[in-house]
């Protein structure tokens, strides 16, 4: 395929606090259905009907056994990471993010709600930087800001101006 038929444009680069000694570096791009042909024709529900194919793939290999026996990367390929591809508005979105904070569970859908029932989840995992993320997208008026804003971002010196954890390095918090 063509790769310059796919428009990406540099956001941000975001260090995650750590948790259990791992801190995530969030490479954050934008890509604008304006300006990307595939993105504005995306087929949700095909995506989702694959990802049900997925599951039930998962579902045999895990009832038979066979699963067991894969190598890590065999594995990886036929586990399932995500349940279904949904369209949001920003502002949806970005409360998903929000309450993901919140003391009480407050699930984003009803499977969210029964697997974390089922699994006695008490919380979300915080979604602090996507939604600071989401409102930085928001915060442009239009994708010609977001272009001009970015034309100059690299992810070598983004990456310079936000890490602040290395490898090595521990926190003491006390």
């Amino acid at each position: 395929e063509d790769p310059s038929k796919y428009k990406f444009h540099l956001l941000s680069i975001k260090q995650t606090r750590p948790i259990r000694n791992v801190s995530n570096i969030m490479y954050n791009f934008v890509a604008a259905a304006e300006e990307n042909e595939w993105l504005e024709n995306l087929d949700v529900d095909r995506i989702n009907t694959e990802l049900a194919a997925r599951r039930a793939r998962h579902a045999d290999v895990v009832a038979d056994g066979s699963f067991w026996s894969m190598d890590k990367e065999t594995k990886e390929r036929v586990s399932p990471e995500i349940r279904q591809v949904q369209w949001l508005d920003m502002r949806s979105a970005i409360l998903h993010s929000f309450t993901s904070m919140n003391k009480a569970l407050t699930p984003v859908n009803k499977f969210q709600e029964q697997e974390f029932l089922r699994l006695n989840i008490k919380r979300r995992d915080p979604m602090f930087l996507t939604m600071a993320t989401m409102l930085e997208v928001e915060s442009f008026p239009s994708i010609e800001s977001l272009q001009r804003y970015s034309h100059d971002l690299t992810p070598d010196e983004e990456l310079k101006r936000s890490q602040w954890l290395y490898e090595g390095l521990e926190l003491c918090v006390g």
